[in-house]
């Protein structure tokens, strides 16, 4: 999916990596909460290599990718997707 370059904003403010953001999927049996500065979940449960990421990008933050959508409607539509399959 291409960002236009105009992109980084408030809300997705450019990186080191230039101005488009990274997306990161997680596997679903990893449980985790649909939440912005997902990363503190991460070191609490000690997924991952999150600090070693922070050394090399000391800004980088986990936010949500689809915002307009409140998390529990959007569980919703993934469970219904899945009862469709």
């Amino acid at each position: 999916m291409d960002m236009p370059d105009n992109f980084a904003t408030d809300s997705h403010p450019a990186s080191l990596f230039g101005r488009r953001p990274i997306v990161v999927r997680f596997v679903e049996s990893l449980k985790l909460p649909y939440i912005d500065g997902l990363e503190h979940v991460l070191k609490e449960r000690k997924l991952g290599l999150w600090d070693r990421l922070v050394s090399l990008t000391p800004k980088a933050t986990l936010r949500r990718l689809f915002t307009d959508v409140k998390p529990d409607t959007l569980h919703h539509l993934i469970d219904r997707q899945k009862v469709e399959q």
